[in-house]
């Protein structure tokens, strides 16, 4: 399909749904299933939407000043490069939208820009995969109140584990816990208010039966269902898998083995029993909520006696992310302006 023929009231409605869930949940193991369907556009993961939102969320209408401001923007945000995109054409074609038009259709033209590497056929879905975003699902749900999202959730000492042995973020199984517990908290909350706009499904339900649920999930996304899609792995078998695993993380790259259940409840013999008591304590009843068991579920005041300076912490580090979400870019632009003059004038005053 060539995007640049779509009309802005084409954008416009073309639906949008977004994948939420932790890292080491199975959710690029989802969007490839996702990228395989010749109707759908989903890209690589790169937080694109939240970025550009706190600086043109608001703009209503385009100049090529910044559309070329935009555009700029677009290419320094993390992970983006990875895209297969050309860029002179997506260039050309964002600067074509002079006049009134909504952020999300800026995005969602970025986005039908992507080329897969599987056949597309007539795009009827755009999607976004973006583990950071089950943290925000509030500012996501803001700039989207009208796509649909599927919640992929995975025991959090599985996680916990993989997150250890793959390095990311952080080996504290207080913060990973903590983290698990936050985006569970956040998205039941909203599921609650929205209920329509949710499909939640366990990792360790589709590892176990993926055609059953990816059926499941084009039928909550009105898209039809391919069953090819669940063999995305062996497509890749052909000349283009180096082209994608080369844009993917090294932790990414079992997402071309076949989908297994050998890495469920793995934490049983791999998990000793402090770090077992600590997810515990620190997931809670967001464990039974989720549909997970804890071990141990009765209260450690001890264990939280101990753990309560980092549980503190964690608290205000993510308090203060928050309140700061708040502030509007510009404010936080004229903030870092000013920052050297003040952090001068207070070791001044200090003397």
């Amino acid at each position: 399909m060539n995007i640049r023929t779509f009309e802005h009231s084409d954008i416009e409605s073309l639906p949008f749904f977004f994948i939420i869930g932790r890292a080491r949940s199975g959710t690029t193991m989802l969007r490839m299933f996702f990228d395989a369907h010749p109707e759908v556009c989903i890209p690589i993961e790169s937080p694109v939407i939240l970025h550009l939102y706190q600086k043109y969320g608001k703009q209503k209408e385009w100049t090529t000043g910044n559309l070329t401001g935009f555009y700029n923007d677009l290419l320094k945000i993390k992970d983006f490069e990875k895209w297969e995109i050309d860029r002179e054409n997506l260039k050309s074609g964002l600067l074509g939208f002079n006049g009134r038009l909504s952020f999300q259709s800026l995005i969602k033209y970025i986005y039908l820009n992507y080329q897969s590497i599987f056949l597309k056929t007539d795009i009827k879905l755009i999607g976004d995969k973006n583990p950071v975003y089950s943290v925000n699902i509030n500012e996501i749900f803001k700039i989207f109140p009208e796509a649909k999202y599927i919640h992929l959730t995975r025991d959090y000492r599985d996680h916990i584990l993989s997150m250890v042995k793959t390095g990311l973020l952080t080996p504290v199984v207080l913060f990973l816990a903590y983290r698990w517990k936050l985006s569970a908290k956040s998205l039941l909350r909203m599921k609650r208010k929205h209920p329509g706009s949710f499909y939640t499904i366990r990792y360790e339900d589709v590892v176990s039966d993926p055609g059953r649920y990816i059926k499941e999930m084009c039928s909550f996304l009105c898209i039809r269902y391919v069953p090819q899609v669940l063999e995305y792995a062996q497509t890749s078998e052909s000349k283009y898998r180096e082209q994608i695993e080369a844009k993917l993380e090294a932790h990414h790259k079992k997402v071309f083995e076949p989908v297994s259940t050998d890495r469920i409840n793995v934490w049983k013999s791999e998990m000793n029993d402090k770090d077992v008591r600590t997810a515990d304590l620190i997931v809670g009843k967001y464990a039974e909520l989720s549909g997970y068991t804890r071990k141990y579920n009765r209260f450690d005041l001890l264990l939280y006696l101990k753990l309560l300076p980092a549980i503190i912490r964690e608290h205000l580090s993510y308090s203060l992310k928050v309140v700061t979400g708040w502030i509007p870019y510009k404010v936080k632009m004229q903030i870092r302006k000013y920052l050297p003059a003040i952090a001068y004038a207070i070791s001044k005053a200090g003397k």
